[in-house]
Formats: C-alpha cells, structure tokens, sequence
C-alpha cells in the first residue's frame, strides 16, 4: 500500500505590498498543480503583522496569542513591552491596544460566565463554583439524574459536561464499591 506524504506549513510569504490576495492565491495553486500536488487549507492575509478582515479592516496582531498569555498570567507590563518592540509602537499605543486587548478577553469569557449564573438563578437551578484546571472557572449544576460541568476559559471558551445517572439505588453496600474500585 502506498503511503501519503504530506508537509504542513507554518509559516508566512512575504510579498510585494500591492499584490492582492487573489493574485497571491493564484499563484501558489498554479505552483501546487504545476508539480502535480494538492493543497488543503486557507490562506490569510497579514498587513504589518495584523490579520485583515475581509472589509480590508484590522482584526487580531499575530502576536496576540503570546500577548494573550501574558495577560492571562496578569503580566501586562510584559505584554506591552514585546508589543512596542515588535510593533515599534510607543508606549501609549502599546498601552491602548493591550488594554482593549485585555478588555475583550476577560470581558467576553466574564460576560458568558455571569450570563450563564444569572440564567441559572432566574430558573432556580442549583449550582457551585470550582476550579480544576489552570484559568477555568467550573460551574457545577445538579438536577434531578444529572449533573453538569460547565467550564469557562478566560479566552472565551466554554466546555460542557454531562454525566446522566443510571438511576442505580442502593444502600450503603454501594459505598464499598466506591471505596474498592475507586480508590488509589
């Protein structure tokens, strides 16, 4: 059996400034079927290190996954410092973007987080807050049969758990199944 090979790449192509997306694109599949290949996959485009929207906009620096980190870990002096020395933005504007940086981030993952609380009281479900990965905030909520765990990352994410019962009713002899099978 013939095996498949494949390279993924994770890189960028620096090209001249008016060379426009479609042309880019153009030319690299004319290269890929040139040689016979395939190419699966998306390109985007990057101006002066920001991800362009498709209405020619400014959305996210490439940077800001690693600035994202540091704002997480609380260091955004940090954050700001790799951004001036990248970007080769003053201190006022490395501060400017940080902060709405910092803002989008905890404000989207507090927000769905204090929605999904408030949710939760209106109807009158129970619920606790734990913590059992780094940076998540766990919402446990019991209901008749099944319990949920409801996890909010500070990027926004949300993971969701459900364990359903198997209406399995014992008595106490129960307890020493627990204790044999699921202790260290």
């Amino acid at each position: 059996m013939k095996r498949e090979k494949e390279f993924e790449i994770n890189g960028c192509i620096s090209v001249p400034e008016d060379l426009s997306y479609d042309d880019f694109w153009y030319k690299f599949i004319d290269f890929i079927e040139a040689n016979n290949w395939y190419f699966g996959g998306g390109i985007t485009e990057i101006i002066d290190g920001f991800y362009i929207n498709e209405d020619g906009t400014n959305a996210d620096h490439v940077l800001d996954q690693d600035i994202k980190e540091l704002i997480y870990q609380g260091n955004n002096k940090k954050a700001i410092e790799i951004y001036m020395g990248i970007t080769g933005a003053d201190n006022n504007e490395a501060q400017a973007y940080i902060s709405e940086l910092s803002k989008r981030l905890w404000g989207n993952s507090f927000r769905k987080l204090t929605r999904f609380l408030k949710k939760l009281e209106d109807k009158k479900i129970f619920y606790k807050l734990d913590t059992v990965r780094d940076d998540y905030i766990m919402v446990e909520v019991a209901v008749p049969g099944q319990r949920w765990e409801v996890e909010f990352s500070p990027d926004g994410d949300v993971v969701v758990e459900r364990f359903k019962s198997f209406e399995d009713v014992g008595d106490e002899k129960l307890l020493d199944h627990l204790f044999e099978n699921f202790s260290d």
